[in-house]
């Protein structure tokens, strides 16, 4: 085991060296995660929108509705935005109170893994883990986003905490809890929280301590626990008549079982669309510039050492303390980085859930490296070998981003000096080539240096807010634009309390919002528009209803024509959103039938800002027609379109 030097101290001190590196760990993410937390806005204002609209009634909060009229829920399990709507109850609802939960969330998660990573493999490889996971952009970047990806990582982790206590005791109860707790991430963010079952199931069988028939039947017995919680929210919804409760958002069959087995499912591994950002599909598309720099800074390091450690199974010692956690990590790394490698409908973010395990071999293989750097043998060149790899990857990472050359050749020179310190120690002659202090201090150092580069990114993403709905890590590669996109073509939230911020679309935004509050009681819901993104910032400013017709992107078929009518002439809805965006698109409503039908139906708006783009289909227009399908009139529209929504990414 690779350990700090003895240093004389009291039995039971309670500062040691371990626990004061612990806590600076642990300081230096706070920073990251919390400076400047109130510069983010509302981040993602979808789910900004839908928290609001939660803390409407107890039913919006059950359903996870998006808007507070309970027409139809987020594309997500509501557990998260529960967390986040109950910081936002307790603190008062802004975006500071919705990030609070996830940043939290991720320091905790930081301070959880050093516990995990360094009761199996030495203190060194809990710091490391820590250290590697506070600084990965993409840990920073989420923690600082209200996508609940951080909340999902703290819960496996808790996961894994059990997992490895059943290793311990053999006992059921912890095993069935791990897959209670996975089952409550399924309630997070559905399936990506199963991620991590082939490691918990992979270190159960490979535990030796324990009979296979113990082995097996636990695992058998806890599927059950399993499959109850993740399915508890989700069966609940779908047993309720649609008639009385929300649309289920994203899902082509108003079924939440639908939504989490294809679009949150099957369609995330081979759907039909893919993004940029996300590089080619392939063994090596970790390695692109367009991913590498969220969380593979630290690949090589623990790849090698995982090599090592393996090697070290051969040995009945280090087997017995090695195989189970090993087991574990790795295999929720492979598992991680197949998907990442092959998936074609993920965004950047979801890497998040990749972090912990690379942290973790990065942790195990630095100590790993280190055991076989003072032991005789070939695998000893590796430690230095991979400090130089490492570094040399680390500026290949950053040379994709303008006016970073400065990190560039630091990382190089760093690198090349101290693999090269660990390489003269290990050739030199008697025990000064494997002196424990000097090689331990050189490691430590190393480690540190390695760290400097994605410090950085997190630092920049600290200090640049991207005014996006999707997280994203460090500086934009060379001309290229950062972050995930935004609603609307507008900023994710600027200054808190600010539903729209300033750039384009600022005037709209505006407009609608006074539209809104003007007409709040002609009707139960005070504007209908084609798609979530056009109706998040109304929630967010006024908390009034919004139908969203079409979904978080306008494709949702949630009402038919007929079914609209209904409703306008019941007086649920009167005025309906037809502009923002290019006639005939067929996307954000451009190919929705209602919308269609309200265009060439209804009477125009013809005086202010929105003039030609809101609808009272209370009254019918002159040229109206009711066939939705009917070419539409320019004039009809209105030529004033203040902004034009591109096509975002769902989260």
């Amino acid at each position: 085991m690779a350990s700090f030097p003895a240093i004389p101290r009291r039995a039971g001190a309670l500062v040691t060296p371990d626990r004061a590196a612990l806590a600076a760990i642990v300081v230096v993410a706070a920073l990251l995660n919390l400076f400047a937390l109130d510069r983010e806005g509302w981040s993602n204002t979808y789910y900004a929108a839908a928290v609001r609209s939660m803390l409407a009634g107890p039913s919006t909060f059950f359903f996870g509705a998006f808007d507070p009229g309970g027409f139809i829920t987020i594309d997500k399990p509501p557990l998260g935005f529960w967390v986040e709507a109950l910081s936002a109850w307790l603190f008062g609802y802004s975006g500071v109170s919705l990030l609070l939960p996830g940043t939290l969330a991720a320091i905790a998660s930081v301070w959880l893994l050093a516990r995990l990573v360094g009761r199996r493999f030495g203190r060194l490889a809990g710091l490391v883990a820590a250290l590697v996971l506070a600084v990965s952009p993409i840990s920073v970047a989420t923690a600082r986003n209200n996508t609940v990806d951080s909340l999902l990582v703290l819960v496996v982790l808790f996961a894994v905490a059990s997992t490895l206590r059943w290793c311990d005791t053999g006992r059921a109860r912890w095993l069935i809890l791990a897959m209670v707790l996975v089952g409550v991430g399924f309630n997070v963010k559905m399936l990506e929280a199963y991620l991590v079952l082939p490691a918990l199931g992979l270190a159960v069988l490979v535990d030796e301590r324990w009979s296979l028939q113990r082995r097996v039947g636990h695992l058998a017995l806890a599927v059950v626990p399993l499959l109850l919680v993740s399915f508890s929210w989700a069966l609940i919804v779908d047993a309720i008549p649609a008639a009385s409760r929300p649309f289920v958002g994203g899902s082509a069959a108003n079924s939440v079982v639908d939504l989490a087995l294809n679009y949150n499912g099957i369609e995330r591994l081979a759907g039909g669309q893919s993004f940029p950002n996300l590089g080619r599909v392939g063994p090596l598309r970790l390695f692109d510039p367009s991913l590498s720099g969220q969380v593979s800074w630290w690949l090589v390091l623990g790849l090698l050492g995982l090599a090592v450690a393996v090697v070290e199974l051969r040995r009945r010692p280090a087997r017995r303390r090695f195989l189970v956690p090993l087991a574990l990590w790795s295999g929720w790394f492979a598992t991680a980085a197949v998907f990442f490698s092959v998936a074609r409908f993920w965004h950047p973010h979801y890497l998040v859930m990749f972090a912990p395990a690379v942290a973790a071999l990065a942790g195990a293989g630095c100590a790993a490296l280190l055991r076989a750097w003072r032991r005789p043998g070939p695998a000893g060149w590796l430690l230095p070998i991979s400090v130089v790899a490492s570094g040399l990857a680390e500026a290949m990472i950053v040379g994709v981003a303008r006016g970073f050359d400065w990190l560039q050749g630091t990382a190089v020179v760093l690198s090349l000096a101290l693999g090269g310190g660990l390489l003269l120690l290990r050739a030199g002659l008697g025990t000064i080539g494997r002196d424990r202090a000097a090689g331990f201090a050189l490691t430590v150092t190393a480690v540190l240096a390695l760290a400097v580069a994605p410090l950085t990114w997190s630092a920049w993403t600290t200090l640049h807010p991207p005014g996006a709905s999707l997280p994203v890590g460090g500086p934009p590669a060379a001309g290229s634009a950062r972050g995930g996109g935004s609603f609307l073509g507008l900023p994710g939230g600027g200054p808190t309390g600010s539903p729209a911020g300033s750039g384009p679309g600022g005037q709209a935004s505006s407009a609608l919002v006074a539209f809104a509050l003007e007409h709040q009681h002609d009707a139960t819901f005070v504007l209908a528009t084609a798609s979530a993104q056009q109706a998040a910032p109304i929630i967010i400013a006024t908390g009034l209803p919004v139908m969203s017709l079409g979904g978080f992107s306008g494709d949702d078929q949630t009402l038919t024509v007929a079914e609209f009518e209904a409703r306008v002439a019941a007086g649920d809805v009167r005025y309906v959103l037809v502009g923002g965006f290019s006639a005939g698109a067929g996307y954000f409503g451009g190919a929705n039938d209602v919308i269609r039908w309200a265009r060439n139906t209804c009477m125009p708006i013809t005086t202010g800002v929105l003039a030609g783009q809101i609808v009272d289909c209370q009254l019918r227009s002159s040229t109206s027609s009711t066939d939705p399908n009917a070419s539409i009139d320019p004039s009809v529209i209105g030529s004033r379109t203040t902004w034009t929504a591109p096509m975002p990414a769902r989260a």
